[in-house]
């Protein structure tokens, strides 16, 4: 008695092309059925929904440490570059070499801090748009490095804050590596 034909369905990737259909045979090379190939991007899909969700919590820690670094340490580092100013306003020659350096230390960990706090959580990505950001980016990178980059905006895309976000990073890892 002969079998009925059997379907044998697999999962293949990319590569193998779209959906195909071939004989499936057995060891004596007979027909016996046919296998269907089908490409399924449901993990595709699922990975790059993680990817984002990934991609939007880093970036809400991102925006939790750089306020925190911003209200913390840099109002510190404000009111401390403030002091020298307050003992030795009345005459500036009087200030001793240290008090000068002191001073100068302070005003550069301030811009530092920062600079430090915009890179890591840029509020104008988050609250004005994409070039906004890369503008200030490219200032940045103009006052840190010398590094001078020409931004050419033609319009601003209405882009989803994860998007938003990748591009921004990959732009500001390609611009300092």
């Amino acid at each position: 008695m002969q079998s009925a034909p059997r379907c044998r369905c697999s999962k293949s990737p990319l590569k193998s092309g779209p959906n195909s259909i071939r004989p499936y045979r057995t060891t004596r090379n007979v027909v016996d059925g046919v296998v269907f190939t089908f490409l399924d991007i449901t993990d595709a899909r699922r990975s790059e929904c993680l990817e984002a969700a990934l991609t939007l919590a880093v970036e809400r820690e991102r925006c939790k440490l750089a306020a925190d670094l911003h209200d913390g340490a840099g109002q510190l580092l404000s009111l401390t570059s403030i002091k020298p100013h307050a003992l030795g306003d009345s005459d500036k020659t009087q200030r001793g070499d240290q008090m000068i350096e002191l001073e100068s230390l302070l005003i550069e960990s301030r811009r530092r801090v920062s600079s430090l706090s915009f890179q890591l959580s840029p509020p104008l990505l988050h609250y004005v748009n994409l070039v906004a950001a890369l503008q200030w980016l490219k200032a940045d990178l103009d006052a840190t490095y010398g590094l001078d980059v020409t931004i050419i905006e033609e319009h601003e895309l209405e882009l989803e804050e994860n998007v938003r976000v990748t591009w921004y990073r990959a732009t500001h890892e390609l611009l300092l590596r």
